[in-house]
């Protein structure tokens, strides 16, 4: 989670699907839908999370996409599929996503589940995504990759994850202070799947007796809990200099040994393929 799942702001656009950027869309996954005529698998796909488009792209189905959100900026290609308007459910209306003709649409529960009921009514297939944990990232990989017919490419893709995650670490002692917001002080409880990822990488969450998944935390609980690591997502004011200057922070492990780090709030935040990625950058900010 980073700032963009705080303070979304998209601007509420209708956008008309026209054949012209659907075809456009569909080049350049590379290939024709080799899909289209087996019963029950989507052609059309409205994806409206970056974590859903994501994995469908690294199925290899992203050829199926009809369109996506302004925030589904990963990989390249996926910017060349139109955009219903932003991530919030709220920038974007029910007839936005109907002028795109989906046969399934890939949603998140918490922000798009007010979509659910009337899409199903309509009679189109909606896949919500829930993921709570890692696990169940992968089963989500998995579910999809079977809706879309890349049941094999599920498989590949999610043994590579767990390779790449489950590899062994070096016991560490490091805690590790995520700051999510300072305004108020946010980080991770322990049903964040980042709390996970932070684990995975071999260091301890500072708030992992917390059981909200971001819950907000008083400034004096981070230096009394006395992190040996400090992580920010990238797109994050702060650096380590800022840092250094809050009142008290100074006696901080992380903060008195520079360990003050940014990693890709994108790769770190979307429960998708690329956690994997999250987990290998966290390591490496520990090795320093």
């Amino acid at each position: 989670m980073n700032k963009k799942w705080m303070l979304i702001t998209g601007v509420c656009a209708i956008v008309l699907a026209s054949a012209l950027m659907v075809l456009k869309c569909t080049e350049s996954a590379g290939q024709q839908n080799p899909l289209s005529a087996q019963e029950n698998t989507p052609s059309r796909i409205v994806s409206l999370s970056p974590a859903s488009t994501e994995i469908l792209f690294a199925l290899g189905a992203g050829n199926l996409v009809a369109a996506r959100t302004d925030f589904c900026n990963y990989p390249a290609e996926a910017q060349n599929c139109p955009s219903v308007g932003g991530f919030d459910g709220k920038t974007f209306s029910l007839e936005t996503v109907l002028s795109f003709a989906p046969d399934l649409v890939y949603l998140n529960t918490v922000m798009h589940g007010h979509l659910v009921q009337s899409l199903t009514e309509l009679g189109i297939t909606v896949y919500a995504s829930d993921a709570q944990s890692i696990a169940d990232i992968y089963t989500e990989i998995l579910e999809v990759g079977a809706i879309t017919g890349k049941k094999e490419n599920a498989e590949k893709l999610v043994d590579s994850m767990k390779k790449r995650i489950e590899k062994p670490s070096k016991a560490s002692t490091m805690s590790v202070y995520w700051e999510v917001w300072n305004a108020p002080y946010m980080s991770i409880g322990n049903t964040s799947f980042i709390n996970e990822v932070i684990q995975a990488s071999g260091a301890q969450n500072i708030f992992n007796d917390i059981s909200a998944s971001y819950p907000v935390v008083s400034e004096e609980s981070i230096i009394a809990r006395n992190p040996s690591v400090i992580l920010l997502p990238s797109d994050s004011p702060e650096t380590l200099d800022t840092i250094k200057g809050r009142s008290g922070w100074d006696s901080i492990y992380a903060v008195k040994n520079n360990r003050v780090y940014k990693i890709n709030g994108d790769i770190i935040s979307r429960p998708g393929p690329r956690l994997a990625e999250a987990v290998e950058a966290i390591r490496a900010c520990l090795s320093q």
